[in-house]
């Protein structure tokens, strides 16, 4: 469960107008098949480094914020690096430990990325107030980013002019509370890479075709059908950590948010998990008591647990009522 419980710790004003043709320069596609990112995320073409702060608060329980260094070459290789907090309550040795076992993840989810424009423009509306802002010494475009449908949340960014890259970014719930950001206090164009420690993926990431995921994988896959208004399915996946547990992953997104469905997946010498043929039935698995246990990690919901004799894990930014409802469509 190893693999499980990396995955559990992540993860503006007057005379504004509605910016349709606006479409955010770091959009990222689908992984490659090395499990790094596409090649048009700014972030990894645009070579910089910098050291930026990062809050979350939650609705209960004590805030968290922190700092961290953030480097990248240009040529697809990025570092972030946490460097100190002001969290009287963290314990900043193990935190330190588990941010740098889930960097690529949150490089990956964490920053607010388009991941699909077209979802962006159905999902999003973009709102220019026409204004610019200054951060770490850098003029930026101020932009507000606001949900069509479903939980209105929001978000402002700072967007730099020369870079398009974002350096401000603060996420409001539906009722208008700040609940997470980001800013940087210090950018540079010039990074100095001189021992820098590249992020090297563990996981084993083995991108899928997005049909056809049981015959890909030759066992009985779930796909929920029922899914938060403004999401679809972007990406498909198996990962593992060390080569042990197995893992389906599928990433669902708004254009902009993300929402993960793993299942565990069968191993290879286990009953309904080999010698089928395509177009041939895939048995259920015996039946079995269900236990989910749902909780918040900063703005996120996850749910882990056995359903059916399936174990599933799902997470994101939506109540719990709609990833219950996610996990129980999936189920054959």
């Amino acid at each position: 469960m190893r693999l499980a419980a990396l995955l559990l710790v992540l993860a503006l004003g007057a005379c504004s107008r509605e910016d349709e043709g606006f479409v955010l320069g770091v959009t990222t596609g689908q992984a490659t098949p090395d499990g790094q990112l596409a090649a048009h995320d700014l972030r990894l073409t645009t070579a910089h480094s910098g050291v930026r702060r990062l809050e979350f608060m939650p609705q209960a329980g004590a805030g968290l914020a922190f700092r961290e260094e953030i480097v990248t070459d240009g040529h697809g290789h990025y570092s972030i690096r946490p460097l100190d907090s002001d969290s009287t309550t963290l314990d900043w040795n193990s935190f330190e430990l588990l941010q740098e076992l889930r960097e690529g993840f949150l490089f990956r989810y964490r920053d607010l990325v388009v991941r699909n424009a077209r979802q962006l423009a159905r999902t999003w509306k973009v709102i220019d107030p026409g204004r610019s802002l200054e951060i770490a010494g850098r003029p930026c475009r101020a932009l507000r980013v606001e949900r069509r449908s479903g939980e209105r949340v929001a978000f402002e960014l700072a967007v730099d002019r020369d870079t398009e890259l974002v350096l401000a970014c603060r996420r409001f719930d539906a009722q208008g509370n700040l609940v997470s950001s980001m800013h940087y206090e210090s950018f540079r164009l010039d990074p100095d890479t001189a021992g820098v420690a590249w992020h090297q993926p563990s996981n084993d990431e083995q991108p899928l075709a997005l049909r056809d995921l049981g015959l890909q994988l030759g066992q009985r896959v779930l796909e929920p059908r029922l899914l938060p208004d403004g999401f679809a399915l972007h990406e498909a996946a198996t990962v593992s950590e060390g080569g042990a547990e197995r893992w389906l992953k599928l990433t669902y997104t708004d254009g902009i948010e993300t929402l993960f469905f793993f299942q565990k997946l069968e191993q290879p010498d286990t009953h309904g998990a080999v010698g089928r043929r395509p177009g041939t039935s895939f048995d259920a698995p015996p039946a079995a008591t269900s236990q989910v246990t749902v909780y918040q990690v900063e703005h996120v919901t996850v749910a882990q647990g056995q359903v059916s004799g399936f174990e599933l894990i799902a997470m994101g930014p939506v109540d719990e009522s709609g990833l219950l409802d996610l996990i129980e469509s999936s189920l054959p």
